[in-house]
């Protein structure tokens, strides 16, 4: 763009030239001080006539009556912010292209302008025709400046407090339904640059112990290409300092004044994520405005609360897939696979698990001499030669570098049988979530080495839950994919009931995980107790249910159950001296009203139960019916 000079007429007729970068704050400083300030412009020349109080506060001589300062529209449009420009330009032309002459018709835009201060503050600008050629082409615009920055900054906080709580009310809707942590976090940042109006957000995951992120999931305006990138490396420097810092604190971190692309003010928060009580990584939210945060506890209360709910989400992720590693380790042993295919499972198991060890399992084979499987001559961290059974080669060379941590792999008889040696890619200290890996596998590794004789054992715990004793969700999708042949070979009808309980996570923060798991088995039990032999009963991982009832007649029996499961939670429970209260949320599908695969009836069970929680919970919904949910009845009308 050119960069004009402005100037203005005093009354010798001399031209004072003025530097254009002071445009925009020459307007500002008028408008602070007079409200208002007029303008004329004379197309044909590009000379836009500021007129009124600017040339006072400027202390420019007079022509006459009037101060005048004069410019080019080029010049205005260098003052006006990056994002508004193409607005500004689109509104212009068409007030240019406008033909018709008559006196009452104005145009209106409105535009940020810089401050001396490097701020921006909103003006309006509002300007009619006042004269044309013979042809119909506008020859000169005039009309005025108005300071609106105030009146703007209130719709604003009004709709980035809305939009907040569309982000938070979205985000906790996709944790309730999506359960892959990759897809979760995209959602998330998808949802707040769609929803919440910010250009940017990211998730960074920390790796190890040190202050060192990768990228997990990012969504922003606009392209995506280097160039045109909203995050320049300048910001995203700043945003991984505020994320270490972040966890560090534990608390959300925010900064108003960040440099983005174009050299575009920013402003930037962090929230924190945890699993459990160690630090996973953060939401990084960048608004395209310069102190969006501020000092506005509401919406740092949004933001932490958004915080909050996603590391639950987290933590329960990472508890699944725990669960799933452990479970596909499990099924290895219970289906007879190879030793060696077992232990390099649970050495991925424990690397994926931590993501800055690398994990090797040395199997003693007891009192025989010391030896490897043979898909571990590459293991060599022991402290002895190492031999493998069926090698090309007898013997393999130990490496003789010493395991930062070793962990022996015990018997039920307490007789050692290999050891679990940990080597840490950088200096560190083992985290909570590494040492449950580390137990889990340790385990494993015993149950594996000392053979065939816990079969029965292990089938148990790759098919029922630990806690409770239900099935799990592996053994309850083949009693599902049974009952789902029977009924369509025989023209049946069964019932999926889908069950999460409510305020659980209360007793959790209340008395601690050891009344909620002592909650979790008794509901297990008095569920269970409601129903027929015939009838199943799974835990699908936190405080989840399914329940699979066959021969049904009708859809009346299905919800006979749910009153009866209703009831039964409902009643209190009893830990130590504590009368812990929980409810219960059902929802209801239906073979072959609701569906006729797998997918398609957990799924309606499951958009029932969310549909019971959303009318008040404790109560059960049939997929597809809008009638008011029953309420089970409360303690006290049962004790009653």
């Amino acid at each position: 763009m050119s960069q004009a000079c402005l100037t203005t007429t005093n009354a010798d007729d001399k031209i004072m030239e003025i530097s254009p970068h002071l445009l925009s704050a020459r307007i500002i400083s008028a408008l602070k001080n007079a409200g208002q300030l007029a303008f004329e412009w004379r197309i044909d020349e590009d000379e836009l006539m500021l007129i009124g109080g600017l040339c006072n506060v400027l202390r420019l001589r007079q022509v006459g009556t009037q101060s005048r300062a004069c410019d080019t529209t080029v010049a205005l449009l260098d003052c006006i912010h990056q994002g508004d420009r193409v607005r500004y330009l689109a509104d212009l032309h068409a007030a240019l292209k406008e033909r018709d002459d008559r006196s009452n018709i104005f145009h209106r835009t409105e535009v940020r302008l810089r401050t001396a201060d490097g701020r921006w503050q909103w003006i309006a600008l509002r300007a009619r025709v006042v004269e044309r050629d013979a042809s119909g082409r506008a020859r000169r615009m005039a009309g005025n400046f108005s300071n609106i920055h105030e009146k703007r900054g209130k719709e604003e906080s009004r709709l980035w407090e809305h939009r907040l709580q569309e982000v938070l009310r979205m985000s906790n809707q996709a944790i309730v339904r999506i359960k892959d942590r990759s897809a979760l976090f995209s959602e998330i940042c998808r949802i707040a640059v769609e929803h919440g109006g910010f250009q940017a957000a990211w998730i960074d995951l920390m790796q190890g112990g040190d202050d060192v992120f990768t990228l997990a999931a990012e969504h922003q305006r606009g392209p995506r290409d280097e160039d045109a990138s909203i995050l320049s490396p300048s910001l995203l420097c700043v945003a991984r300092r505020m994320a270490a810092a972040a966890m560090r604190r534990k608390c959300v971190q925010t900064s108003g004044d960040c440099i983005g692309h174009h050299s575009a003010t920013m402003s930037l928060a962090s929230l924190p994520i945890f699993a459990g009580e160690h630090p996973t990584g953060t939401l990084n939210l960048c608004a395209g405005q310069e102190d969006y945060f501020g000092d506005d506890d509401d919406r740092k209360s949004v933001l932490q609360e958004l915080a909050t709910n996603l590391s639950c989400a987290v933590q329960q992720l990472e508890q699944e897939s725990l669960q799933r590693g452990q479970n596909h380790i499990l099924n290895l042993i219970a289906t007879g696979a190879p030793l060696h295919d077992i232990l390099l499972q649970l050495s991925r198991f424990v690397e994926e698990r931590s993501g800055r060890v690398d994990c090797r399992i040395v199997d003693l084979h007891a009192e025989e001499e010391p030896g490897l499987p043979q898909a571990f001559p590459d293991a060599g961290l022991a402290r002895w030669p190492i031999r493998f059974k069926g090698a090309p080669s007898a013997r393999v060379t130990p490496i003789r570098r010493q395991p930062d941590s070793t962990w022996p792999i015990l018997g039920h008889d307490g007789k050692q049988h290999g050891e679990l040696n940990l080597h840490f890619k950088v200096p560190g200290t083992l985290l909570g979530k590494e040492r449950e890996a580390i137990a889990i596998a340790l385990r494993l590794a015993s149950i594996a080495i000392e053979g065939r004789v816990t079969e029965e054992r292990i089938r148990f715990l790759a098919h029922y839950d630990g806690l409770t004793g239900l099935p799990n969700r592996f053994l309850f999708k083949e009693y599902f994919e049974l009952a789902l042949r029977s009924a369509k070979r025989h023209h049946k009808k069964f019932a999926v009931l889908f069950l999460d309980l409510d305020k659980f996570k209360e007793i959790n923060d209340t008395h601690g995980h050891d009344a909620g798991d002592a909650v979790l088995r008794e509901v297990a039990r008095r569920l269970k107790a409601c129903l027929r032999h015939s009838d199943k009963i799974a835990r699908m991982g936190g405080d989840e249910f399914y329940v699979l009832i066959e021969d049904l007649e009708d859809g009346r029996h299905a919800a006979d159950v749910a009153e009866k499961l209703l009831d039964a939670a409902a009643r209190p429970i009893l830990f130590g001296t504590h009368e812990c209260q929980v409810g219960v949320s059902i929802g209801i599908s239906l073979y072959p009203d609701h569906g006729v695969t797998a997918a398609s009836l957990i799924g309606n069970a499951d958009a029932a139960m969310y549909q019971a929680k959303q009318t008040g919970r404790n109560g059960y919904r049939i997929h597809g019916k809008t009638g008011a949910t029953r309420k089970a009845a409360t303690a006290t009308q049962d004790a009653g």
